[in-house]
């Protein structure tokens, strides 16, 4: 019988897509259109972006700085990537030299000068670009849109020419059949992680491991649950990818802290919440 971390849950009256703070004390995340933050070790949350019909925040990531935070913002049927500081002030868009206009799911790299999103300007096929923080180059396409749909990216810790992960699938977007993904920067060509059902991933701190979610165990209809998978690289494991939550729980958007000790996420189903639970050993720096 597998014995799973036991899960601390930080909220318990919803929460979605959470991101830890550098130190690790703090968790931004989503309730409605609303971007909020809460300790790490739960508490009272506070709003940091307030949502309306007019300007809608998702998907915020929470960068390698102690304050700085990215998040995709709607507004006038257009997306784009904005940026925050932690106690709510300096809220600006990111420049979009590219003009790019269905743009989410940001993903920081370590070196702050370049994040990583889906656009998804192409309805059927959404690609990755990397974009320039201070808006100095043209946005720089990373995947295909060649009956290939990118979702939800990880940068691996690094700079502009770090590989990075992702959600795919042959053909138009299918959650079902999705797959974890890597590209290495300049080429398109991305290769699959493992053939089995998986999205959502996340790139450790220190680079060996990739965090996702998966019903692989569960069946179509089934459960998701959070796997680690040893990243591609020289000396990395041979081993299967190990389940590190209960297939009994549906969980989702796992995240690692950048300490590397904790992983967040939240609840996907029977009522949402967000759940942190203690790294494996084996999984630690």
């Amino acid at each position: 019988m597998t014995i799973y971390p036991r899960i601390r849950w930080i909220t318990i009256d919803g929460g979605d897509r959470p991101s830890f703070s550098r130190d690790g004390s703090e968790v931004v995340y989503q309730v409605g259109l609303d971007l909020l933050i809460i300790a790490a070790k739960g508490g009272k949350p506070h709003v940091l972006v307030a949502g309306s019909d007019e300007f809608v925040p998702s998907r915020a990531d929470w960068s390698w700085s102690p304050t700085t935070i990215a998040f995709g913002g709607a507004k006038d049927k257009v997306s784009t990537i904005w940026l925050i500081e932690s106690d709510g002030t300096n809220l600006r868009q990111l420049p979009n030299a590219g003009g790019l206009t269905h743009s989410t799911y940001p993903s920081w790299y370590e070196d702050l000068k370049s994040i990583v999103v889906i656009d998804s300007g192409n309805p059927t096929f959404h690609a990755l670009w990397r974009l320039t923080v201070d808006g100095s180059a043209d946005p720089v396409q990373l995947t295909s849109m060649d009956n290939f749909c990118a979702g939800r990216p990880t940068a691996a810790p690094g700079d502009a020419n770090a590989p990075v992960a992702f959600a795919g699938t042959r053909g138009p977007y299918n959650e079902n059949f999705n797959q974890i993904w890597i590209v290495n920067p300049p080429s398109l060509d991305a290769m699959q992680l493992n053939p089995e059902q998986g999205r959502s991933p996340n790139w450790s701190p220190d680079g060996k491991w990739i965090l996702y979610e998966s019903n692989r165990l569960t069946g179509t209809d089934g459960n998701y649950q959070l796997f680690i998978a040893p990243a591609p690289g020289p000396g990395t494991p041979a081993m299967e990818p190990v389940p590190v939550t209960d297939p009994a729980i549906f969980v989702q958007h796992g995240e690692w802290s950048r300490q590397q000790d904790r992983i967040v996420f939240e609840r996907g189903s029977n009522g949402a919440a967000l759940g942190v639970i203690e790294v494996p050993q084996q999984f630690r720096r």
